[in-house]
């Protein structure tokens, strides 16, 4: 037993250090970084993604063929409606152009910004068919609310990636 104590005596010093070997910090940070750079564009991608096809698979399940003529709009349904229209597509069109300014940031394209940029775009693919719907329904509540919550959805949307944006610019070290 006394040889075992003598060991440990000796010993001590390894046995009790627990700090971690050189590096092993700046390591363990670097990598958290990477991790941290590739999820969030394909986390907002894929809430996109998702939130395009519930409201694809809604929009087939409950809504009427759309009809072959140009877009019927909110606006062409009345005037309040038209209100509503206005202050989403000017919210949306303003947060687009703060994207837009983020991807060109530093004089060369951010392609993880313009990923999601493209995938946008073909969220509103849903808006075309929303408002062929319209038209063909003009005084349905349903249409006309699926059009509105398309409008909340894709300007919620638009507000998160800038928000997530603009913390990711804030956390860069200098």
């Amino acid at each position: 037993m006394d040889q075992l104590e003598d060991i440990l005596r000796n010993k001590r010093d390894e046995i009790q250090s627990d700090l971690p070997h050189d590096g092993h910090f700046e390591r363990f940070d670097l990598r958290l970084q990477q991790l941290h750079r590739r999820s969030i564009p394909l986390r907002w991608i894929a809430y996109a993604s998702s939130l395009a096809a519930v409201l694809a698979i809604g929009l087939f399940l409950f809504i009427p063929e759309p009809s072959q003529s140009s877009a019927f709009t909110l606006s062409d349904v009345s005037e309040q409606y038209a209100e509503v229209e206005n202050y989403y597509t000017s919210s949306i069109n303003m947060q687009i152009e703060k994207i837009k300014n983020k991807a060109t940031e530093n004089g060369k394209v951010n392609p993880s910004i313009q990923l999601l940029l493209d995938d946008l775009e073909a969220y509103d693919q849903t808006y075309q068919q929303l408002c062929h719907d319209l038209e063909a329904t003009p005084n349905d509540e349903r249409v006309i609310n699926a059009l509105i919550v398309y409008y909340q959805s894709k300007l919620e949307i638009m507000t998160k990636i800038l928000d997530e944006l603009n913390q990711q610019r804030n956390n860069l070290p200098l």
